[in-house]
């Protein structure tokens, strides 16, 4: 399948080939150029990471080494090998000499063995045999032969695979139309002439011929390249009922077809086993092509019509895809209150979801898609039919609870009372919220407060007035309880005060001076509230006519005296809550 589609600034791409890591190098012209650049792109974004000029015309093979040295084969009337670091440093070139029976016009296919530092030429040339003729000696026939060379990187000769090698097919058939080298130096040879698929050892062995019969016939094939896994890419011209597409051949190494990509693609890289990357002849995009089965379409097990239930979200299940690849799967789910309008609502690498809350009583519908990936690249998917359900509620109001603290009639000098009641427990798992009304006596309407907690404070009480209150517990669907033991509690404050002690006098009832004043002083009182406490001077010459001459916090008062005169003198203490006075302490002994 066609995975993506990526734009290159070229017009002609010859060659395709990866390091190590993953990049995809690109031996390419581009448009109004008269030389070939090579372009890295970083996968499987495709982003550009380099790119220089090779200076090359004709090329014949491409490869890129492991560690990313890059190899460019030229043509014309010299062959000529040519290197280059990934940063463009040229590194430097080999001629290679054909000898006197192989030309460049004679010259069939070329390859690049980049783990081996090999390169490959296969070629065609006349063999003509000269016997000496007895009788029942037969002579073999002269005629063409195909012959694959093998030369280092520095043009040396290393050896000669003579085709068909063991087999006793004319020698007349055998013609290499394309080779290609797999990472571990293994030949594969195109056959168009005997339509046969040839594989060759690294030591030039021949291991197997294919009959092309097995994957389609051998039109003229335009590329042949290797994967990872020595699998062999045709581009070819495959024929059968429905025609003769230009297509892409897969062929496992043991010669069996792995797969057809109907393709217009002459050049290709087999990036690993099952990502192709394969030029578009008369268009400049590069395209993945990746090897895939799409999943097993999902089937729908619940939710199916009715279906009552506590929750407003729906439990959508089906049962899990397959894939043949064993790739990862990731289930997309649409949802709609139309069979025709579904609209995505999330995604799931397990075969269940839980849906946002819905609305009770409204006919759902919902769908769910497969869809699986390579190295994560999205790729085929597969959609269930569409299902429908409708939501019905059932729902139990929160459980029995009951008052804590805050009720009757409290001796008391806060002015706020905490409320407190025990934890309502809701059937169907719902966290209660509660809802407290509050009044004072002299109020008609209640004050509502809202709280998650089983306590609430009150604050700002007047001390001696009334306060009503209840609580109820409710669900998220409104069913609702109320307290246990009536659901109108009473709270009233009543201030407790302990009155100041008694004054302690410590001026004498007598005495004796030629002063004309005298300071009347006392002891502070005590107040086991703490409040402060304040003191009333009550002084008269008549012991029945009291009169008030100083109210404060003072302990002492200074008497203007008159000699022989007896004065009557009272202290009285309170305390300064609600201004209430306590008894008042005295009388004093008069004083003479």
């Amino acid at each position: 399948m066609e995975q993506a589609t990526f734009s290159v600034a070229a017009s002609t791409i010859a060659g395709l080939d990866r390091d190590s890591v993953g990049n995809l190098y690109a031996l390419m012209m581009a448009p109004g150029a008269t030389t070939y650049s090579v372009t890295a792109y970083r996968t499987p974004s495709l982003e550009p990471l380099f790119n220089f000029n090779t200076g090359v015309r004709s090329p014949l093979a491409f490869a890129v080494e492991p560690s990313g040295v890059v190899n460019v084969l030229e043509g014309g009337n010299d062959i000529t090998l040519k290197r280059f670091l990934n940063t463009g440093y040229f590194l430097g070139q080999s001629t290679y000499s054909l000898g006197p029976y192989i030309s460049s016009s004679s010259l069939l296919s070329a390859a690049i063995d980049k783990t081996n530092g090999r390169l490959l030429l296969a070629f065609q040339n006349v063999r003509s045999y000269y016997c000496v003729q007895c009788v029942g000696c037969p002579c073999p026939p002269s005629g063409l032969k195909g012959y694959v060379n093998a030369y280092d990187f520095s043009g040396n000769l290393l050896s000669q695979i003579e085709m068909p090698g063991i087999s006793a097919t004319p020698s007349s058939c055998y013609t290499p139309s394309k080779i290609a080298v797999g990472l571990q130096g293994d030949l594969v040879v195109a056959d168009d002439a005997c339509q046969k698929l040839l594989r060759y050892s690294a030591l030039g062995a021949l291991e197997s011929e294919t009959p092309a019969s097995r994957f389609g016939n051998l039109q003229n094939p335009r590329g042949l390249w290797l994967d990872g896994d020595s699998s062999a890419y045709v581009s070819q011209i495959t024929c059968g009922p429905g025609g003769c597409p230009l297509s892409v051949v897969k062929v496992t190494p043991d010669g069996d077809l792995a797969t057809t990509v109907t393709a217009d693609s002459g050049i290709g890289c087999g990036w690993d086993g099952r990502i192709l990357y394969l030029t578009s002849a008369g268009r400049a995009p590069l395209r993945r092509m990746i090897l895939n089965e799409a999943p097993t379409v999902p089937a729908p097990s619940a939710p199916h019509g009715a279906v009552v239930q506590h929750s407003s979200a729906a439990w959508l299940r089906w049962q899990s895809s397959s894939d043949g690849e064993g790739d990862p799967l990731l289930y997309t789910l649409e949802i709609g209150t139309s069979p025709f309008v579904l609209r995505s609502t999330g995604t799931s690498e397990t075969p269940d979801f839980v849906t946002a809350p819905l609305v009770f009583g409204t006919t759902y519908y919902w769908r769910v898609t497969a869809r699986d990936s390579y190295l994560g690249l999205p790729l085929q998917s597969r959609a269930s039919s569409v299902e429908n359900f409708v939501l019905g509620l059932t729902n139990g109001p929160p459980g029995a609870f009951a008052v804590i603290k805050g009720t009757g009639t409290a001796l008391t000098r806060d002015s706020f009372v905490l409320l407190t009641w025990t934890l309502a427990t809701d059937p169907d798992g719902d966290a209660p919220v509660y809802e407290l009304s509050w009044r004072r006596h002299d109020q008609a309407l209640p004050a509502i407060t809202t709280t998650t907690a089983a306590a609430v404070t009150m604050s700002g009480l007047a001390f001696g007035s009334t306060y009503y209150w209840s609580v109820r517990a409710r669900d998220d669907y409104q069913a609702a309880s109320l307290m246990n033991g009536g659901a109108l509690q009473s709270y009233t404050p009543v201030l407790r005060n302990t009155p100041p002690t008694m004054p302690v006098y410590v001026s004498t009832s007598a005495i004796s001076t030629r002063e004309s004043r005298y300071e009347l002083r006392w002891l502070e009182s005590e107040d086991a509230d703490e409040d402060p406490v304040s003191y009333r001077l009550y002084l008269s010459t008549a012991l029945a006519a009291p009169v008030l001459v100083q109210d404060g916090p003072l302990t002492s008062y200074l008497l203007d005296l008159a000699y022989g005169t007896t004065f009557y003198w009272r202290v009285a203490a309170a305390d300064a809550v609600g201004a209430w006075p306590t008894l008042e302490r005295g009388p004093s002994p008069p004083l003479s």
